[in-house]
C-alpha cells in the first residue's frame, strides 16, 4: 500500500486551523503618554500606602524590642 495523504486531505477537506497571535493594541503617542502617566500615579499612590504600612510595622517592632529588652536585658540581641 503506497504512503499518501490521509483520506480527508485527499477528499479536499480544508487544512486544520492555525493559531493566530493577538496583535498588541494600537495606541497613539498621546494615548500612550496618558496611559503611562495614569499608571505612574497609581503606582505612586500604592507606594504611599505600602510605605505607611512599613512605618506602622517598624513602630510595632520598636515597641516589641523595647518590651523584650526591658524583660531580658542584655541577655538577648535583637539587632541584625
Amino acid at each position: 500500500m503506497p504512503a499518501g495523504p490521509p483520506a480527508a486531505a485527499a477528499a479536499g477537506a480544508p487544512p486544520p486551523p492555525t493559531r493566530r497571535r493577538a496583535s498588541p493594541p494600537q495606541v497613539t503617542k498621546d494615548g500612550a503618554d496618558e496611559l503611562l502617566e495614569s499608571q505612574k500615579d497609581r503606582i505612586q499612590e500604592e507606594m504611599k500606602g505600602v510605605e505607611g504600612e512599613l512605618a506602622t510595622i517598624r513602630e510595632t517592632l520598636a515597641g516589641l524590642k523595647k518590651q523584650l529588652y526591658g524583660r531580658f536585658g542584655g541577655n538577648i540581641n535583637l539587632e541584625e
